[in-house]
């Protein structure tokens, strides 16, 4: 990549190894569904899976030229999304980040792929995200327990955000980024899909 600004790099063979070295790490597993570690061969075969489908879309968010995150939207049957993200290196977050991810979720699930709603699942323990989506103004949509495969359970809070919810949503981030990251956030959403590597 040669331009400044926001980037979506979708998995590939080529980016496996950095992809995976965070999947791994012990924060993202502590926060996942599945705190199982991943092998190499098991994320090479769910890349390749993804080649064959239009409703799973996984990416690697970068800031000019460096990765930051990694985030994805599947489309569900219902025409709603559901969109995740975990957060690369060990370091602390940077500031801004989070609602990014959400911000670049949202453009994609409802300006590029036009769903009808945009879902989140939140571990109960996983605090930042439910600090954003409150601030924000992201309506808790309702709680499950998960078994994880070591056999212990996970409470799990769902978040919903509607189509007609999310111009008064995305304006709310305005009040916690940076100029620099709005001003990014607006050149990502004036094209989407050019930002799509």
């Amino acid at each position: 990549m040669s331009n400044s600004g926001l980037h979506l790099e979708r998995f590939s063979a080529d980016n496996a190894d950095l992809v995976l070295s965070w999947r791994n790490a012990p924060h993202v597993r502590a926060n996942s569904l599945s705190n199982a570690p991943i092998t190499r061969d098991a994320h090479l075969a769910f890349v390749a899976g993804l080649g064959a489908r239009n409703d799973r879309h996984f990416f690697i968010l970068h800031e000019d030229e460096t990765p930051q995150a990694v985030l994805n939207v599947n489309i569900k049957p219902d025409g709603s999304a559901l969109w995740g993200c975990y957060i690369g290196g060990d370091g602390p977050v940077r500031p801004g980040l989070f609602p990014i991810l959400i911000a670049v979720s949202g453009i994609l699930a409802f300006d590029l792929l036009h769903a009808s709603a945009l879902n989140s699942e939140v571990l109960k323990g996983n605090a930042t995200p439910q600090k954003t989506n409150k601030f924000l103004g992201v309506a808790q949509s309702g709680t499950r327990t998960q078994t994880r495969e070591d056999g212990t359970d996970i409470d799990v809070l769902l978040y919903r955000v509607a189509a007609g919810d999310w111009p008064d949503i995305r304006a709310r981030m305005d009040k916690i980024l940076t100029r620099r990251q709005r001003d990014l956030l607006a050149d990502f959403a004036a094209d989407p899909a050019a930002a799509i590597i």
